[in-house]
């Protein structure tokens, strides 16, 4: 079994290389035209990642929306929004702080009362009328060349709110300095992009105890049966609680569909999706922009179109915070590995290395409780 304690490694910075196409007649062309690309590439100075991570016309606007979600809207903040063009924000709702008693309640009706006037304005459009209001007149002005019933009815169906993420994706940041140096090791060391170490960012804000609603667990949010194809998870030990075990099981999956897809948002967006729903949609659509355009599934929805514009947003506005002095990460911790050939007592290990048991819990967090009880691990 391995010791996990805390982690370390040297962070190196990641270069930024920008290929150069030239031919003595084209020359001057070639390169205006990768100029204007890269300009494209970097909107806004902060993608980074150059053609490997572009971010194309069609999910500007959620890029943008997400970022804000990260870096401007915090968790006592709602926001309103289309569900399908992110660049519509009919409102910003001021929750009631969650510890105020009877706070729930009042959040409810708040959201009820702002979404129902927008719902009414959007409505009445459909019906055919015009803005009369400062408030109508706003909403109105969203949907500019496309001032149609229709448009209007569909709007009035597709609002949904978003909490904001400041102060959580800022601890996130935080926790991360304990983690990122060895997470970028293990991305340099086969040969994939640095950028891929800040998904946890979007998956689960560095907490190792993460837990969703569909079971998916640890830095890198993985499900069981995804988990057992790069770790081992039985009634001994889980290891997508494991720093360093599932950090190399998300690289080995990531790098595994980037080789199937052949592009990093559709490798990244398989990674939330699935790597065969993902070859589907390509085999049908050919490109990312068409798939986000066009693909329809039952399990094809918000979250997945959202996914690539998400980490593209995540690691913009981390990269933000990890240059603002004002705020200090974790420490990276050291990382010793043992590996016993047999079984051996919990206790006598504990008391080897002088340390607690709540310590050696936390040191070794792929162990399931039920075999720390025993008092015996493999």
């Amino acid at each position: 079994m391995r010791k996990t304690g805390a982690l370390s490694a040297r962070s190196d910075s990641s270069a930024k290389d920008l290929t150069w196409c030239t031919d003595a007649y084209h020359d001057k062309k070639i390169i205006c035209l990768l100029l204007f690309f890269a300009t494209v590439l970097l909107v806004d100075g902060q993608c980074e990642a150059g053609a490997r991570f572009p971010i194309y016309k069609i999910i500007a606007p959620n890029v943008q929306f997400w970022e804000k979600i990260y870096g401007t809207y915090s968790s006592g903040q709602g926001v309103l929004h289309d569900k399908n063009d992110l660049s519509i924000i009919y409102a910003v709702i001021d929750f009631v702080p969650r510890n105020i008693p009877g706070a729930g309640t009042v959040n409810a009706q708040l959201e009820k009362m702002v979404r129902m006037r927008h719902e009414n304005i959007l409505k009445k459009f459909a019906d055919g009328k015009k803005p009369s209001t400062r408030e109508e007149k706003k909403v109105y002005a969203f949907f500019k060349g496309k001032q149609m019933p229709a448009v209007f009815r569909e709007a009035s169906e597709n609002m949904r709110l978003q909490i904001g993420l400041k102060d959580t994706f800022r601890k996130g940041v935080i926790r991360s300095g304990a983690y990122m140096p060895l997470i970028k090791k293990i991305m340099r060391a086969r040969n994939l992009p640095v950028e891929l170490a800040y998904l946890p960012h979007v998956e689960s804000s560095f907490n190792l105890n993460a837990h969703s609603k569909a079971a998916a667990v640890g830095l890198w949010q993985f499900v069981k049966h995804t988990g057992r194809e790069y770790m081992a998870i039985n009634e001994l030990v889980d290891e997508r609680f494991d720093v360093y075990l599932s950090s190399m099981a998300a690289a080995r999956f990531l790098k595994e569909n980037y080789r199937q897809l052949g592009s990093w948002p559709l490798a990244l967006t398989a990674y939330n999706y699935g790597r065969a729903g993902m070859v589907r949609a390509q085999e049908k659509w050919g490109t990312y922009p068409r798939i986000i355009a066009n693909h329809q599934t039952r399990i094809f929805k918000f979250a997945s179109k959202n996914f690539y514009s998400e980490f593209i947003a995540a690691v913009r506005v981390a990269r933000r915070l990890e240059n603002d002095r004002s705020l200090v990460k974790d420490r990276p911790w050291i990382n010793v590995t043992f590996r016993l050939p047999n079984y051996a007592p919990a206790t006598e290990l504990t008391d080897y290395f002088g340390i607690s048991d709540e310590e050696f819990e936390r040191l070794n967090p792929a162990i399931r409780g039920s075999v720390l009880e025993e008092r015996a691990i493999v």
